[in-house]
């Protein structure tokens, strides 16, 4: 009869923690929302081959996102909440509202979030053709 209990316990424990991921705790929930806003090429007299791209993006609290680097350089306008973006050999940049930022040319790096998330506006200015992102794996693109 005690081990029925502690059976049941666990099942009823199990239950409560499956319901649980299914409410949005899982990973698949930290990724960011991405809109792109803009994705122009440059005028062939200022940049040839650069495109410049404009993205929101509202990263959600507690995350860290994996580092990467672009194809050219990035800057950022912080609209809403905290975020930190550690860069490979350069100090981390603060990212509070109403301040910008900027992720020198391919730069490794990263955003962390704290407990309110972060939305921000990115401007890229980045060699055509070539994929958005990079991960730290030199072989690894993402679009």
């Amino acid at each position: 009869m005690k081990n029925l209990k502690l059976v049941c316990i666990y099942v009823i424990i199990g239950t409560i923690g499956l319901g649980l991921y299914d409410l949005g705790f899982s990973e698949e929930q930290k990724k960011p929302e991405i809109r792109k806003l803009l994705h122009n090429q440059l005028s062939k007299q200022l940049a040839d081959s650069c495109d410049a791209i404009i993205d929101y993006v509202k990263m959600p609290a507690n995350t860290t996102l994996q580092w990467h680097r672009h194809p050219g350089e990035a800057f950022h306008y912080y609209l809403e909440g905290q975020v930190t973006i550690e860069i490979e050999g350069n100090e981390s940049i603060q990212g509070t509202p109403g301040t910008v930022g900027h992720v020198p040319y391919r730069a490794l790096h990263r955003a962390i979030t704290g407990e309110s998330g972060a939305t921000v506006i990115v401007f890229r200015v980045h060699h055509e053709d070539e994929p958005i992102q990079y991960t730290d794996d030199p072989d690894s693109k993402t679009q």
